[in-house]
């Protein structure tokens, strides 16, 4: 009896730690939550053509208030420098590529850390960088693909 007590005892205090405590303004499960996965290789569609899945993986998330391309430098490849101001919230993702980070309701732009520079991929059609939208008591699903590396 006294090893499941033991173990009950190390499991609530294992969910208390991964839950930690929400920004101010954010609710438990609202904010950004997907996955960073890295693609290379041949991804053109064509027969006998065998596409290498793209890979989730461990990297570091840094959450902006809302950038446009303007606001980066960068070589026009996806790659850019630091902003001139810090990210709101740096998460890492775990070695499957999975990230979950609690924000406030509003608009952010996603960049990953790539070796020494910062890597995205996405724009809309009013320039801005990696757009994702949190809205109050709602977790945004993204996919974040880190595809450099592969030929379309």
């Amino acid at each position: 009896m006294h090893y499941f007590t033991t173990q009950a005892v190390i499991l609530g205090i294992l969910l208390i730690s991964l839950g930690g405590t929400a920004p101010s303004g954010c609710e438990r499960n609202q904010g950004i939550q997907g996955r960073i996965l890295f693609e290379s290789g041949n991804q053109m569609p064509g027969p006998g053509v065998v596409r290498e899945p793209a890979k989730g993986v461990q990297r570091e998330l840094r959450v902006y208030p809302v950038l446009h391309g303007n606001q980066l430098q960068g070589e026009g490849n996806g790659f850019y420098d630091e902003p001139a101001h810090p990210p709101v919230k740096t998460v890492t993702s775990d070695t499957a590529g999975y990230f979950r980070v609690q924000l406030p309701p509003g608009e952010y732009s996603l960049l990953v850390q790539e070796n020494d520079r910062l890597y995205a991929n996405r724009f809309d059609g009013e320039g801005r960088v990696f757009p994702v939208k949190v809205e109050a008591g709602k977790m945004t699903e993204v996919e974040f693909k880190i595809n450099y590396a592969a030929a379309y």
